[in-house]
């Protein structure tokens, strides 16, 4: 079987070998031309590779620095936070014992206002025995007054009635000393109980 050679200007017959030949190196030809775009791909994918594993290599470095950023954060977030709670705690420790004191503060103003009350009821009470004890003393000074003044004039009527020891017999010692002209002094000599009832 006979063909003719496309590649040349003249149409030429070749047998079926040559034409194989041909064939062969046809293909052979494509095989490599499409082995160099695929080398080309293949390299333009490696490239890409590489620039895409840097990146994700940077970005992991990035990452991996930003977590550790993080653990740094939550470690200094968390002590700071225990800070605060102890802080807090202690703050609380602290309004407790200002509430029992001022509790304790309450109970000791209602003790002394309960004490308060009673101290002026007691003042109250003294002063009006106070009022009573000076009503007795001003009674008891004028009936002072009144048997002064009736043992004097028992002691003018006695004079002129009875011998003085007759009487001196049936008096006291006080009234002895009044019969016998000691009265003014006696009375003096008692001004110290009359200052006493006037207190």
């Amino acid at each position: 079987m006979k063909k003719y050679c496309e590649n040349s200007e003249e149409s030429i017959r070749i047998c079926d070998i040559c034409d194989m030949d041909q064939i062969r190196e046809d293909i052979k030809k494509e095989i490599l031309e499409e082995l160099s775009k695929l080398k080309q791909n293949i390299d333009l994918a490696k490239e890409s590779y590489k620039k895409v594993e840097k990146s994700r290599l940077e970005k992991v470095k990035i990452v991996k620095e930003l977590e550790e950023e993080i653990l740094v954060t939550e470690k200094t977030q968390k002590r700071r936070e225990d800070e605060v709670q102890g802080k807090i705690n202690e703050e609380i420790i602290r309004a407790q014992k200002a509430n029992e004191e001022i509790d304790s503060a309450k109970k000791e103003i209602d003790e002394l206002y309960v004490l308060e009350k009673d101290i002026n009821q007691k003042c109250k009470e003294n002063d009006e025995k106070s009022e009573l004890e000076k009503a007795e003393i001003s009674r008891l000074k004028e009936k002072r007054t009144e048997m002064l003044a009736q043992v004097e004039h028992l002691t003018g009527k006695l004079k002129g009635s009875l011998p003085k020891e007759q009487v001196f017999g049936i008096l006291c010692e006080m009234c002895k000393k009044k019969v016998s002209g000691e009265g003014k002094v006696q009375s003096e000599s008692s001004a110290g109980p009359q200052s006493d009832l006037d207190a």
